[in-house]
């Protein structure tokens, strides 16, 4: 599993393309579709969080996939407690997928930094 993350708009999905030479075809974007197993990029993980929770028992389905997700962590706290769920579930979630990762870059304007 590769984990890629940071904030909204800086580049992750571009960053992955070129580092790990991704087609656009590659990508199940999460936002849009349920996952579909057959591609390589789950884009918009956060999305897939916010939909279904803590979802760190899960996670071996992922096992061999890149992930892409925004970071919510910075900023305000949200004023909904659905919100603030969210924002503790991605971060658990994202700290596990971390641990279980081979590789972990944070991406910020565009530019990708390997953490792990």
């Amino acid at each position: 599993m590769i984990l890629i993350f940071g904030g909204a708009y800086q580049g992750k999905a571009d960053f992955a393309k070129e580092k790990f030479n991704i087609l656009d075809s590659d990508i199940c974007d999460l936002s849009k579709e349920k996952p579909d197993m057959d591609k390589k990029v789950m884009y918009h993980f956060e999305n897939y969080v916010y939909e279904n929770g803590d979802v760190r028992d899960g996670l071996q389905m992922f096992k061999d996939k890149i992930i892409i997700s925004n970071d919510v962590s910075c900023g305000l706290v949200p004023i909904s407690e659905k919100d603030r769920a969210f924002r503790e579930d991605l971060g658990r979630v994202l700290t596990e997928i971390s641990k279980e990762s081979d590789e972990v870059f944070r991406v910020f304007m565009g530019l990708g930094v390997k953490i792990k």
